[in-house]
């Protein structure tokens, strides 16, 4: 059994990493030493926990041989067929929506760097929701799962996800709305596919990444910096306090500001706008990533913006009736447990 890291291997470990990458379009990657302090197994590990493994080899030059016969998914010639399929499950859900006039978003799924996502997640208004399942069941999608606001797809190749409201255990926890009224249409290889406006993304990134998951990964970290870069500043916080979310963006953005500066000399935005937020009321040290939120401080930020928005505050005790079923404890205990989603 491998024994556990120490504090500082650990940190090394994912700064290594990051350096190894560097960030794409803004800071370049660092040249390989000719004895790394992590070998370079140790560090896809890591990039694989941290849903960056293509992104990573995609930017390492030195990577080991693959034996012909013995290849994994996590080399790089599958993740870029991986990355090809989500593209092409992309266009072509959004082609059959647009002829539909289906209003939809792809969000959490189109990132600014290379990636090879599980699903695509698309919310779709709740007008539509049914009509879209009906119309990718007879292009070959098969219903897989369905709750109150979501309905699992499964394609050829990719699973998409339909939700019609962000939300943890049936409690939304940002309007669906917000997304869909700042969604814009970006062209992904010549198809023009809806998607949030970069504010709205990194908002909703952030929202995800602490109240659905628990958890931030450098998958995370990449996406909030990258479109940071990109941002009005103002037009965030304006979003961050219609949606009474600008707590949680806080603490995200403080978090992607100490992995900065762990790994990176260079100031990038993501410290100016550190700076007009001023630190959260809860600030982290980030000694391993993926990196866990405590569910007392998930649970309770919760709580507080159910007190500021009636809409949540009428689904909160129902949610908290569900977490306590002996079926939906187990679930959250393996989901607090988890090294990563």
């Amino acid at each position: 059994m491998r024994q556990e890291l120490s504090v500082s291997n650990r940190v090394q470990q994912y700064v290594m990493l990051l350096r190894e990458i560097g960030m794409p379009g803004k800071i370049p990657k660092k040249a390989n030493e000719k004895e790394r302090p992590v070998p370079t197994a140790e560090l896809l590990r890591l990039a694989e926990l941290n849903k960056i493994s293509f992104l990573y080899l995609s930017n390492l030059e030195d990577m080991p041989p693959i034996e012909a016969q013995n290849r994994t998914p996590d080399t790089l010639d599958r993740l870029s067929i991986r990355n090809k399929v989500l593209i092409q499950t992309i266009q072509e859900v959004a082609s059959i929506f647009d002829k539909e006039k289906i209003r939809y978003c792809v969000f959490k799924t189109i990132k600014p760097f290379p990636t090879t996502p599980s699903d695509v997640d698309i919310l779709i208004a709740k007008k539509d929701f049914g009509f879209a399942q009906s119309i990718l069941s007879s292009s070959g999608y098969n219903l897989a799962a369905k709750d109150e606001y979501s309905a699992t797809m499964h394609g050829k190749s990719m699973i998409v996800d339909l939700q019609t409201q962000p939300s943890v255990s049936n409690l939304p926890y940002l309007p669906a709305e917000m997304i869909l009224q700042n969604s814009v249409a970006r062209n992904i290889q010549g198809v023009d596919v809806f998607s949030p406006s970069d504010e709205a993304e990194l908002l909703t990134i952030a929202c995800h990444s602490l109240y659905k998951e628990q958890l931030f990964t450098l998958n995370d970290y990449y996406s909030i910096v990258l479109l940071s870069e990109r941002i009005d500043i103002g037009k965030l916080v304006d979003l961050a306090k219609s949606t009474r979310t600008l707590d949680a963006l806080q603490i995200i953005i403080e978090v992607s500001v100490r992995i900065t500066e762990a790994a990176f000399d260079s100031k990038l935005r993501v410290h100016e706008i550190g700076k007009h937020f001023g630190h959260p009321s809860y600030s982290p040290q980030v000694l391993d990533m993926p990196l866990h939120f405590p569910f007392s401080l998930v649970l309770k930020m919760l709580f507080s913006r159910c007190l500021r928005d009636p809409q949540m505050r009428k689904r909160f005790l129902p949610a908290l009736i569900r977490i306590a079923s002996p079926r939906q404890f187990a679930k959250l205990l393996s989901h607090l447990i988890r090294k990563t989603y």
